[in-house]
């Protein structure tokens, strides 16, 4: 492809264009702060390796001018240094603490209770009968459902090994039976997953909600063109991509809370067997060990359902960011949800206020040391549970058993003392968030109640992290922005209206994205 059609792209498709502001929101910056702050020290640390070489040793490039032979570290290290220095360091920081209580949480925590648990359920369901055991998995696979944090690729593959055991044993299915049994159920299981978490989470209680509605943000142009995709009756890709590659338990909440209808969900989600399929497979194949070819196709199965989940999802986000700008006229034209418009004016003082206050040159010295202080806990013990999970936990999979595995005691899968000082150190941020959070809310309130002009000059809206918020490109400037920055794009004429069929022919994405 080459970097020109690569810069092309990001600088002119609704994608692209979404990408490159992702890249310099606030929370991107953090993220990059909690993934990437190890390889950055040790780029530090060779940067400033290298510039000493070159300052007192004639060895390497000579340097050019007093100034750059007054450097600590390389010319290219200093950019950065400069474009550090213009973070807001407040809001970044504080979103490190965030991120690092959502990898504890769903990533490190919940993924490893979900096995337990499944662990636990395979265990008491040993040696039933099929019906039996399928009538309990299936009631507790759907509870599991309905838990947000829960993802549906463990659940599916504890039914590959749980059913698909209980049938070749008790009722004397084939292997091939046997699994596609499991395939059945739990496709059966995510129907019903959709159906409780559509209609009652959703509709029900979610719709109900102000609060939850403008959680969501229901009004953004992005939902919006989400709901307008999901509404086309029967199948198209952009529709079976967001129900297949979403998220499973937002997802499905999503659609209740925009009112769509369940028969055209469930119809749209038909497609997530293939999904399905190679993970029970996956399941109903590590009961058969290291055996020939099942030892190679366990770790094939995995690898080829997590390929599976992850296309839909970026084939949603693209279609998503494509219709945001193909039907923002029209989009920006429908009536808003008034009630939440209202409730977010209402909010919207307190918002800008706790940025204003959050603002790094607005901290106080002692906060600005515990934010740093509190950021390196949180990436230290984050890495160390993640990256070191060996030296932290006890190894535990599906299969295993607590009795065996952890002697029967579940504490025992955190390993003393390291793995309980990563964990306290993890927890510490949590603290501070909570007490930091109560306090700013009180100067927040404050400040409101005294109606406290808000500071004049200053700009008062963080970098967002709205991924397919593009209200600053209508149709027009679009076709103005590709017109000037590429030829390579055929651009429609101003006079032409695109429908569905623009929108989801995949052999005119250029035509489309004019």
């Amino acid at each position: 492809l080459g970097t020109k059609y690569i810069r092309t792209y990001l600088s002119t498709s609704p994608l692209g264009i979404k990408v490159v502001e992702l890249a310099d929101s606030d929370w991107s910056r953090a993220f990059g702060v909690f993934l990437l702050t190890p390889v950055f020290l040790f780029y530090l640390m060779l940067s400033f390796f290298i510039q000493s070489i070159r300052r007192y040793t004639p060895l390497g490039k000579p340097l050019k001018g007093s100034e750059e032979k007054n450097l600590h570290f390389q010319v290219e290290t200093q950019k950065y240094f400069t474009a550090l220095r213009n973070w807001e360091w407040g809001s970044v920081l504080l979103k490190v603490m965030w991120i690092g209580v959502f990898w504890i949480v769903v990533v490190i925590g919940i993924g490893r209770l979900v096995n337990i648990f499944l662990s636990w359920l395979s265990g008491e369901l040993a040696g039933l009968d099929l019906v039996v055991t399928t009538a309990v998995f299936f009631v507790a696979g759907l509870i599991m459902f309905l838990l947000p944090p829960v993802p549906g690729l463990p659940i599916y593959f504890c039914g590959g090994v749980v059913l698909s055991k209980t049938a070749e044993d008790s009722a004397g299915f084939s292997f091939i039976m046997a699994a596609l049994y499991s395939v059945f159920i739990c496709s059966l299981l995510k129907g019903a997953a959709i159906v409780l978490q559509q209609k009652v989470i959703g509709q029900i209680i979610g719709a109900k909600s102000v609060y939850v509605r403008s959680l969501v943000n229901i009004n953004s142009l992005e939902l919006r063109a989400m709901k307008k995709i999901m509404a086309v009756p029967g199948f198209s890709i952009p529709k079976v991509a967001v129900l297949v590659g979403g998220p499973d338990w937002p997802t499905s909440v999503l659609t209740g809370i925009m009112k769509l209808s369940l028969w055209q969900m469930l119809l749209g989600s038909v497609p997530v067997i293939i999904t399905i399929f190679p993970v029970c497979f996956a399941g109903a194949v590590i009961l058969k060990g290291d055996q020939g070819i099942y030892g190679v196709l366990n770790p094939v199965l995995l690898t080829l359902s997590v390929i599976i989940q992850l296309t839909p999802f970026f084939v949603a986000v693209h279609y998503i960011a494509k219709a945001a700008v193909v039907y923002k006229d029209e989009l920006d034209a429908e009536p808003l949800d008034q009630e939440v418009e209202n409730y977010d004016k209402e909010k919207e003082l307190g918002k800008k206020w706790n940025f204003v206050l959050n603002k790094w040159e607005r901290l106080a010295v002692p906060v600005k040391v515990l934010h740093v202080v509190m950021c390196v806990l949180t990436v230290v013990s984050n890495i160390a549970l993640w990256i070191g999970g060996e030296a932290c936990f006890v190894p535990f999979e599906v299969t295993d058993t607590i009795e065996e595995t952890l002697d029967g005691d579940v504490t025992n899968l955190v390993i003393l003392p390291f793995g309980g000082i990563m964990l306290l150190m993890a927890v510490i941020p949590w603290v501070y968030l909570f007490i930091f959070g109560q306090a700013q809310g009180c100067r927040i309130k404050q400040r409101i109640k005294h109606d406290t002009p808000l500071p004049e000059g200053e700009n008062l809206e963080e970098a967002s992290f709205a991924l397919f918020n593009v209200s600053f490109f209508s149709a027009k400037n679009l076709r103005v922005l590709l017109a000037h920055q590429s030829q390579s794009f055929e651009v429609l004429n101003p006079g032409e209206v695109l429908d569905n069929d623009d929108l989801y022919d995949n052999d005119d994405d250029e035509e489309v994205i004019a």
